[in-house]
């Protein structure tokens, strides 16, 4: 595959995949891995899509930057939902979040089969407000100290 259509795929993958997952079966490998996850696969990876789609229904992405060379596709990406459901055991808090990342995914055979992902959970949780700001988490810390 040229690296153009290896940066479509990963386009595909983000602008489709989330809303869509019935695309995933023509982009992403079987045994597709992504690390830092305990379980691969093509079908963890449709079920958890669908596990942080009953908390933020409306999820979106947005694909700030995309880099190639050969195999390797690395995705500066944005994304945005509200939290309306249950999600990973939070009750809904009805709050709008935004977070950004970069994900680095390796093609085989015209398929994502690898994903390595990035981003700010720490951010994502003070927006949820499940943790508090990061000036007062240093309060927090500062006054232990003392």
């Amino acid at each position: 595959m040229s690296v153009e259509e290896n940066k479509a795929i990963a386009r595909r993958f983000f602008k489709e995949g989330f809303v869509n997952p019935d695309i995933l079966d023509e982009i992403v490998a079987e045994d597709y891995v992504e690390y830092g996850q305990e379980e691969g696969g093509l079908e963890t990876l449709k079920q958890h899509i669908a596990k942080h789609s009953i908390g933020l229904p409306d999820w979106r992405w947005v694909v700030d930057d995309i880099i190639a060379e050969g195999d390797k596709v690395v995705v500066c990406w944005k994304a945005s939902a509200t939290q309306t459901g249950d999600w990973w055991g939070i009750p809904p808090t009805d709050k709008k979040v935004e977070w950004a990342g970069m994900s680095s995914l390796r093609i085989a055979d015209g398929k994502i089969a690898e994903q390595r992902v990035h981003w700010s959970a720490l951010w994502f949780h003070q927006q949820l407000g499940t943790i508090p700001p990061w000036d007062e988490i240093v309060k927090q810390a500062q006054s232990k100290q003392a």
